[in-house]
């Protein structure tokens, strides 16, 4: 039975839902173990296991970083702000980590068949991909937000732009992914002609 399932066409993609439901469920778990107020909120696991907010503070200075390469004062007030002086800044919640995205993309990699170097490979670019496109959207929206376009649009939806851009490049990826073809390895064929020549020869004897 198992065996059928395995050999099955079908696996890869049982296997992807499988992954995402564990990679996105597992992010969803550390965010109700360490925020205060929830039912299954731990305060060791808040102060040892937090790598949610790890990553969030990793995001924010990122974003300094590059706010800061364009002339602005900005201070970042961990673990959600990050502002520009004497303007307006931005709260970096959940939603804005992009944990479904990561999901997404390494349980593609993982689920469907490739070779283990191509999906090193490919696991590796694509959460750079990832992490380089968010840092960019949140001190792009950091600055934004401070102009005048920014002050008359502040509905302005980069969520789902963001979502698009970042699918857009990772479906990308995968078009190369599942167009990759093993190179076949070489034949050592030098000695091929002599033997040939030498069974002929005996034959002939």
């Amino acid at each position: 039975m198992w065996r059928q399932i395995r050999t099955s066409y079908l696996f890869p993609i049982l296997l992807f839902l499988v992954l995402y439901l564990v990679f996105y469920g597992f992010s969803q778990f550390t965010i109700a173990i360490t925020s205060g107020g929830g039912m299954l909120y731990s305060s060791f696991a808040e102060e040892h296991l937090n790598w949610f907010a790890s990553l969030r503070a990793f995001y924010l200075q990122a974003a300094a970083v590059v706010i800061r390469w364009f002339d602005f004062d900005t201070t970042v007030y961990e673990p959600f702000q990050i502002k520009i002086k004497d303007g307006k800044g931005i709260w970096l919640v959940h939603s804005c980590v992009g944990t479904a995205i990561f999901s997404f993309w390494w349980a593609m990699i993982l689920a469907f068949p490739q070779t283990l170097k191509n999906k090193i490979i490919f696991f590796v670019a694509g959460t750079l991909v990832i992490v380089v496109l968010n840092i960019l959207r949140i001190a792009g929206v950091a600055m934004l937000i401070n102009t005048a376009w920014g002050k008359a649009h502040r509905n302005f939806d980069h969520h789902s732009v963001f979502n698009i851009v970042v699918y857009g490049i990772l479906f990308l990826m995968l078009y190369k992914w599942f167009n990759l073809k093993e190179k076949p390895s070489k034949v050592n064929i030098h000695h091929t002609p002599k033997e040939v020549t030498h069974k002929s020869t005996s034959i002939t004897r």
